[in-house]
């Protein structure tokens, strides 16, 4: 296990992994300093759909610059499911996922959060990349097991790395008892309903980013090759955009290319 790390260029910054430029991979979780976004999307919205469009396009190419892409990242539209899409090229239209797949160097991929899960699944063997979506819904609907299983199906084996980005922590995210019995009930390994406690008020809590670390575990991830950037979106509200601390509001990305 490594610790994560601060980068910044220009009012640019994102989080990062030490090691994974060295192995091929470009690996950012961008947070909300800097930007050109205003009002309740204020610094560097990614969303590309919400906020303005100047702004938008402003914050895209920031974020291009920074990191030293050749283009502005591909988000797909996102619909809290189990979908992947797998990007040989950059369409015109956007897939309609929660995670992207590709082992085309050069091709920046993106998803955009403001409360769930950004997971980076990066296989240096077989030099491919996953970026995926996980929020409770998508991760019942199995889009971690579905990512691993794509990931070998289409490029090989080999050793996955996962890196896990800043997500709503147990401390801010109460849920319903729906929540937990779907949670627990999508899976045969009891391990998947062990993320969840009660507290003196009697509020049901979730470990979002716990599930999610095992739930990559249990689908052949070495727990050593996990990496979760523990920092709670909804707390640290001068870093992240949060759905459930703002409602309206901007959004983060997880963004990884191959080099």
């Amino acid at each position: 296990m490594v610790d994560w790390v601060m980068h910044s260029r220009g009012e640019v910054s994102w989080i990062t992994f030490p090691g994974t430029e060295a192995s091929g991979l470009t690996l950012a979780f961008t947070t909300r300093k800097g930007g050109a976004s205003r009002g309740r999307y204020a610094g560097l919205n990614l969303s590309p759909k919400d906020g303005t469009a100047s702004a938008r396009r402003q914050n895209m190419a920031s974020v291009a610059d920074a990191l030293k892409l050749p283009a502005a990242p591909l988000f797909p539209v996102q619909k809290h499911t189990a979908d992947l899409s797998v990007v040989g090229f950059l369409p015109r239209r956007r897939p309609v996922a929660d995670g992207l797949l590709t082992n085309v160097p050069g091709l920046p991929l993106g998803v955009v959060v403001a409360d769930c899960a950004p997971v980076v699944l990066w296989n240096p063997t077989a030099r491919a990349v996953a970026v995926l979506h996980c929020g409770w819904r998508g991760v019942v609907a199995g889009i971690i097991e579905a990512a691993a299983v794509e990931m070998a199906r289409r490029f090989g084996a080999g050793p996955l790395h996962a890196y896990v980005g800043p997500a709503i922590g147990m401390c801010c995210y109460v849920v319903g008892l729906d929540v937990a019995e779907a949670v627990a009930g999508s899976g045969d390994n009891p391990l998947l309903g062990s993320h969840f406690a009660s507290d003196s008020q009697g509020l049901l809590r979730f470990d979002l980013a716990g599930h999610v670390r095992d739930r990559l575990a249990l689908v052949g991830v070495p727990p050593d090759n996990i990496e979760v950037v523990e920092l709670c979106t909804s707390c640290e509200s001068e870093l992240f955009y949060s759905y459930r601390r703002d409602g309206v509001t901007g959004r983060c990305a997880a963004i990884a290319m191959i080099r």
